[in-house]
């Protein structure tokens, strides 16, 4: 599972899941999960699936692996048989980019943001839920769709903690090959996941506030050797993320390339825009 953590999807009905399911489990049925898409785990993840019994058990394993999740299995005996937890869940399964959160310590915990190509929306709902008020844009409706209701299902989970501080979300349909719908100097982040337009990036640093951080990884050119994309114009060169940063006025402040075994090759950038 990776670091010790430990990830439970129970996929039975809601009333069997109330009644009773292992603390660690998320909830989503497998009749919702090509709807709610985007709260499923990462394919490059592993977790446990909990059926309503064995042969469900595995045969909603076999329905992941068919789907890309390769690291899926069914669950243990003791986890199909733990219902120590009643009520609603306090897992969640979807996480953002490991990138985001590797940057996390630099970024403010306050303030407006923007996710730029958002898609479902994992990482517009993850700045929220750390305090920024945050806009995800994207030119697909039907992304949105999935963004819309993975805030809510966040919104319901804070609803069930109180402790939680309460996310504050909104998407909007943007085409972001053209001017951005916002204001000069009005984010404290900018982020953008898997997306690449090069000439994007001299406006997302003018919509920076002044100490704004960007964060961007997309793919590099190795990911050809694994599939799409494999085109030059999607594709980042070697140092290029910092290089196109670095002449739009930004500052360096952290930047990796990295290559997972059999994908994907990722390159990753966080800068900052000079205070004054």
């Amino acid at each position: 599972m990776g670091r010790g953590l430990r990830l439970i999807l129970d996929a039975r009905s809601r009333e069997a899941f109330l009644a009773g399911h292992a603390p660690a489990a998320a909830h989503l049925p497998a009749g919702d999960w090509d709807e709610h898409a985007a709260e499923l785990p990462a394919r490059e993840l592993g977790f446990e699936v909990v059926g309503e019994d064995p042969a469900a058990t595995d045969r909603l394993a076999t329905e992941l692996w068919a789907r890309g999740f390769t690291h899926v299995r069914p669950a243990s005996a003791e986890t199909l048989a733990d219902r120590s937890e009643c009520g609603a869940a306090r897992a969640v399964l979807w996480r953002p980019s490991p990138w985001l959160t590797e940057c996390a310590p630099h970024l403010p915990v306050s303030g407006p943001a923007l996710d730029v190509a958002c898609g479902s929306g994992r990482h517009a709902v993850w700045l929220a839920a750390r305090g920024l008020a945050t806009w995800g844009c994207d030119r697909l409706p039907d992304a949105l769709r999935r963004a819309r209701a993975l805030a809510q299902a966040a919104c319901d989970l804070d609803a069930s903690s109180p402790s939680r501080p309460r996310a504050e979300v909104g998407f909007a349909v943007v085409d972001a090959t053209r001017e951005l719908p916002w204001r000069d100097h009005e984010f404290a982040v900018i982020c953008g996941f898997r997306y690449l337009d090069r000439v994007l990036f001299p406006r997302l640093a003018r919509h920076l506030a002044p100490g704004g951080f960007l964060v961007w990884e997309t793919f590099t050119r190795e990911q050809a050797r694994f599939g799409k994309p494999h085109r030059p114009e999607f594709l980042l060169e070697p140092g290029e993320a910092e290089r196109l940063c670095a002449s739009a006025g930004l500052r360096i402040v952290a930047a990796r390339e990295h290559v997972a075994p059999g994908g994907p090759a990722l390159g990753a950038v966080l800068a900052r825009r000079p205070e004054g």
